[in-house]
């Protein structure tokens, strides 16, 4: 009896960023996946998003203005790249939803109390999701390759993932340290002002799960804020991608700056607002709902 009462305290004192379920690495990465699959039926959105940031022309809401940029947006097939747009929603939406969880895990097995200390035992788990977002997303660089290669297709190159590597020759990380830069931004406040929001405005406890509603509100908040703190950054990456030539965020920065101005920042921000937000909202809640549905299913 004694040995049941120990158990039942140390349960009691189990600190609050450790008392979530635990969830099956299979059902992350299959329940990532789906939501990857899913995410692309968007490709189109994203494709007039990416035509946008590279063409270096402003658009009035004249007649003329209107035509112009009918003409950048569908100057061919919205749905060209959709082949490389899937492989590489693939198999970055599984890295991403699927990794970020159990770094997350780690970092409150390893680093729970410290980051408690640090937050004054408040919001620790909006902090250690943050920071699981912004490590996987600064690994995420390793898959530039295949984003250069769907970036490509949408912006009208006709070649192949093979034939790509052999014409890049060693190019194709060349928008390695601006792609960092956006991917940590990315991902640190999507994960992190995500569980934020919920903890806030609806007042869950660290780690309680939210329910579909929830889910859904915070991600969009969450999502919305990435476009806008991301747009910049993610502009720069498509020009350096799109050049024909060997060039650097750097160069790409200046060039934009002494061309066009600050005001070219905001290119193409409203179609990723019409396209980076549902996408995210997407891929965000999907895996979540999908995860605990393919975990109720194996436990059938």
């Amino acid at each position: 009896m004694f040995s049941n009462n120990s158990k039942i305290e140390s349960k009691k004192a189990e600190p609050v960023y450790l008392l979530h379920q635990k969830k099956s690495t299979s059902s992350l990465y299959l329940a990532a996946v789906s939501a990857g699959c899913l995410e692309n039926l968007l490709h189109p959105l994203d494709t007039a998003a990416k035509r946008l940031q590279k063409n270096t022309r402003f658009f009035s809401m004249s007649s003329e203005g209107i035509q112009s940029l009918k003409s950048v947006t569908l100057q061919d097939s919205l749905f060209r790249g959709f082949q490389a747009g899937l492989t590489y929603k693939m198999v970055q939406r599984s890295y991403v939803f699927g990794t970020q969880p159990i770094i997350k895990e780690k970092m409150e097995t390893l680093f729970g109390e410290q980051l408690a200390q640090i937050t004054n035992k408040k919001y620790t788990s909006t902090m250690t999701n943050s920071l699981a977002g912004a490590f996987v997303g600064l690994f995420e660089v390793s898959l530039l390759p295949l984003d250069t290669w769907k970036i490509k297709r949408q912006l009208g190159n006709k070649e192949n993932a093979i034939a790509l590597l052999k014409n890049e020759k060693g190019q194709l990380y060349r928008a390695a340290p601006v792609t960092a830069l956006r991917n940590i931004k990315a991902h640190g406040t999507l994960f992190g002002f995500s569980d934020l929001i919920k903890q806030t405005l609806f007042d869950l406890k660290e780690n309680e799960t939210a329910n579909f509603q929830q889910q859904l509100v915070s991600s969009i908040i969450a999502s919305s804020t990435v476009v806008l703190i991301t747009n910049p950054t993610d502009m720069i990456k498509t020009r350096v991608q799109a050049s024909r030539v060997p060039t650097t965020a750097t160069e790409q920065f200046s060039e934009l700056m002494k061309k066009e101005g600050p005001k070219a920042f905001t290119k193409g921000i409203w179609p990723r607002l019409f396209t980076v937000v549902p996408r995210l909202t997407l891929v965000k809640v999907a895996s979540e709902q999908l995860t605990s549905f393919y975990e109720n299913l194996a436990n059938k």
